[in-house]
């Protein structure tokens, strides 16, 4: 709804298609996570729902995931729970978690709705394994 604030504002019936085509290409392309961690506002929550019903995982709110969290804290979050996780969050925290976990700025054209795949074991050696978006979902779906 507009002028809404954003923290407030849910999953449109649109986004929530989008992201069920990208997850379901995710699944397509290895997606297998064991955890989904998202960060505690209503989109991100309810998008997090949307990938557990495509492809699995428990579910854990946390926020380190939320748009001003600090990467470092995120990594942490992440390694505590010590499995293959998808994160669900926002800008601007996912293109600094992006560049965190690659050791390079990273210039990529986040839409909502986007998935990529990132494998690191520390901070700054993670490797772009794939980058999905609800458009390249929508022509595989």
């Amino acid at each position: 709804m507009p002028g809404e604030p954003d923290a407030a504002r849910e999953l449109t019936p649109k986004g929530s298609s989008d992201v069920a085509n990208v997850v379901r290409l995710g699944v397509q392309a290895g997606l297998q996570p064991v955890r989904i961690l998202t960060s505690p506002l209503i989109r991100a929550r309810q998008t997090a729902e949307v990938a557990i019903e495509i492809c699995g995982g428990r579910l854990s709110v946390t926020d380190a995931l939320l748009p001003e969290a600090s990467p470092s804290d995120t990594w942490r979050v992440l390694m505590e729970e010590g499995s293959d996780a998808m994160l669900v969050g926002h800008g601007p925290h996912f293109p600094r978690m992006v560049s965190f976990l690659l050791g390079a700025r990273a210039a990529l054209d986040f839409k909502k709705g986007a998935l990529l795949r990132i494998d690191a074991s520390s901070p700054g050696q993670g490797l772009l394994r794939w980058f999905l978006t609800p458009k390249v979902a929508r022509r595989h779906c």
